[in-house]
């Protein structure tokens, strides 16, 4: 019997960037699909690339230990934690895809999760978490009756988390040296969510000493919704980000406008669909994916005082090669445009990237986007740039995730199983399958055992079909995070798959666990995720849930071929189909572009014995009497062709 799955978003939240639940709803079942982080992939990364963060700049000597007015910083330095020449602590991660609109380009995300990349131990009641201490400033030689010293600053709730409750809070805090305290000035509880407020204090004149410093302070409070999926999903919450700090004496009046013009959204691939292409596939898909045109997103900000309501912007590009440093395209500015102040303005000039295949074992390419005429002080944010690496992969995601994925599917037989389909575009072999796990709290998915698949996938009705390849039942994989923390898990399949057009990678789960996979939010593609619970493919396109891109991606032949690997043809234009598949009852055969009648029909168990053999051209078998597993048909025409395929019997 075929169930209705229901959906329903719920928000939590994550670290990196975005948060956000999805539950499927069947009957005996209550499935959270996406769920926050555990932990900052990016940050341990960081951690990992450079030890030698761990002793601080001023630490080094190379910061002063009390800074000049003015202070300012909008983050769009992406250094991961707070510029160490302005603040004494690594708490906020620095990004630039957790905001909604940011003001210029980065934001400080305060959160649930700490310096090392960890989720703090967070109860029911509002407990401390995350810190943007400044470094201390010299103050004495304002006030008295003359000078006026503000504290302005950008902060939103939630932006691509999850959205603060009303008992959690922002707190800003100044320190007194001559009284060795720290003063609660301002807070916010957890608000609608919404676009970025402006905060303008006023620094009393008792406070004006030498060795003065401010810091923004989040508490957070875990809620029964955040732990609902146990262990394997527990994650981050309590989002605020911060934009545009500014400390000085100028005047209440310029603190009330920000006349900066930024480019606020980080670059796009080169490509439509994919982050990232094997680098001996660039020629081919370049003919069929690559973009003709780059997509920025501007923000022009407040109208200077004596301007006109709008001002001429040019735009303009460049390409590298990221491997000589050598220009492919040289700098070019496309034009120039008049834009209104206080606005965004989505772009997509002409742009073709020329990359191309030169016969080398990876590609590096560098695209720059840049603003001119802008008149800005801060120059710093009218230039973006993105660097993309070519290997031997297709990949959706950008390599960070920002959620977790998990379908802990049925209960009884297998679990659920979880594809991402792929077009390829040369004919090549499939060798490997990289997938992204999640850190869980102690290392609870370890332990979790999955076998890996590939489908070949129905143009026609647009769903998987075809089971092409499981790995051994009785040697199962597991997560291995311990192991390898932020980074792939690559399986190396047993017998490598000649690929000429789609086809669908992923896992089988053997544990109605929720395995948590890494999801990118950054890059839209759950239309290629598909799940199957019960019998029946179920596509991500049409739900109304948040967008993004799961993290298994599909290695293709350049890379050492592992011994005793053989290659096999996996007949991609299959004149056998067997729906559906996976199956609990019925398996249906359609034959493409074969009018021979059949002779018999045999069902193979893994081990290759025979379970049942049909002497008639049948086109429906009962597979309900079938213990759950993988099987395989033969069917046997009557002019001497045989065709085989597998497919997998559930619950």
């Amino acid at each position: 019997m075929i169930h209705q799955i229901m959906q329903k978003t719920l928000i939590l939240c994550s670290k990196t960037y975005q948060i956000l639940i999805l539950l499927l709803l069947c009957p005996g079942l209550n499935a959270q699909m996406v769920i926050p982080l555990y932990k900052n992939s990016t940050v341990k990364k960081y951690l990992r690339e450079s030890k030698s963060l761990k002793k601080s700049t001023r630490e080094n000597g190379t910061v002063p230990d009390t800074l000049m007015l003015p202070f300012f910083d909008d983050f769009s330095k992406i250094l991961v934690f707070p510029d160490p020449t302005h603040w004494t602590d690594r708490d906020a991660f620095i990004n630039a895809t957790f905001a909604v609109e940011p003001v210029t380009y980065g934001v400080a995300t305060l959160d649930a999760i700490n310096a090392e990349g960890n989720i703090y131990n967070v109860g029911s009641n509002p407990t401390l978490c995350d810190n943007l201490t400044s470094h201390p400033l010299y103050l004495s030689a304002y006030g008295h009756g003359t000078d006026t010293v503000y504290l302005s600053f950008f902060f939103q709730a939630k932006g691509y988390g999850e959205i603060p409750e009303q008992k959690d809070s922002l707190v800003v805090e100044f320190y007194s040296p001559k009284d060795t305290i720290w003063i609660r000035i301002w807070s916010t509880p957890g608000i609608p969510e919404g676009p970025f407020q402006r905060q303008i204090i006023t620094i009393p004149d008792t406070l004006l000493q030498d060795g003065f410093q401010f810091r923004f302070r989040n508490y957070v409070s875990m809620s029964e919704k955040d732990t609902q999926s146990g262990k394997g999903a527990l994650g981050n919450f309590d989002i605020w980000n911060l934009d545009y700090v500014r400390l000085d004496n100028e005047s209440r009046e310029s603190h009330q406008h920000v006349y900066d013009i930024s480019i606020i959204h980080p670059l796009k691939s080169s490509f439509i669909n994919y982050q990232s292409i094997p680098w001996n596939h660039v020629d081919s898909g370049s003919f069929n994916n690559k973009r003709s045109f780059i997509p920025i997103t501007i923000r022009t900000n407040d109208r200077p005082p004596g301007s006109l309501d709008t001002i001429s912007i040019g735009r303009g590009y460049y390409l590298k090669d990221g491997k000589t440093g050598k220009y492919i395209i040289s700098p070019f500015l496309e034009g120039s445009e008049e834009m209104w102040f206080d606005s965004v303005y989505l772009r997509e000039d002409a742009f073709s990237p020329l990359i191309k295949y030169d016969g080398s074992e990876y590609g590096i390419i560098e695209t720059g986007a840049f603003l001119n005429g802008t008149k800005d002080v801060h120059r710093i944010n009218d230039t973006v740039t993105r660097t993309e690496y070519f290997r031997n992969y297709y990949a959706y995601d950008d390599g960070t995730p920002e959620r977790g994925f998990g379908n802990p599917g049925p209960v009884g037989g297998f679990g659920s199983i979880i594809l991402v389909h792929y077009r390829i575009y040369r004919t090549d072999s499939l060798r490997a399958i990289d997938i992204y796990f999640n850190e869980t709290l102690d290392h609870y998915t370890d332990n979790l055992g999955f076998q890996v698949c590939v489908f070949d996938f129905d143009q026609v009705d647009t769903v998987p079909v075809n089971l092409l390849y499981a790995s051994d039942e009785g040697q199962l994989y597991y997560p291995q995070t311990a192991e390898k923390p932020g980074q792939f898990l690559r399986i190396v399949l047993d017998s490598a798959l000649f690929i000429r057009n789609d086809i669908c990678v992923g896992i089988i789960q053997h544990t109605n666990e929720f395995i948590n996979i890494g999801y990118d939010v950054n890059n839209k593609h759950k239309n290629q995720i598909f799940v199957n619970n019960y019998g029946y493919w179920e596509s991500l396109e049409n739900s109304s849930d948040e967008d993004g891109s799961l993290m298994i991606r599909p290695v293709m032949s350049r890379m050492p071929v592992a011994l005793g690997m053989k290659e096999v043809n996996n007949n991609p234009v299959s004149e056998l189909v067997l729906a559906p598949n996976p199956a609990s009852e019925y398996i249906n055969l359609r034959l493409k572009n074969l009018n021979q009648q059949i002779r018999q029909i045999s069902i193979y168990d893994a081990t290759g014995k025979v379970i049942n053999q049909y002497r008639d051209d049948r086109m429906l078998i009962d597979i309900s009497g079938l213990k759950p597993g993988i099987y395989i048909i033969k069917v046997d025409m009557e002019k001497g062709v045989s065709l085989t395929g597998r497919f997998i019997k559930i619950r």
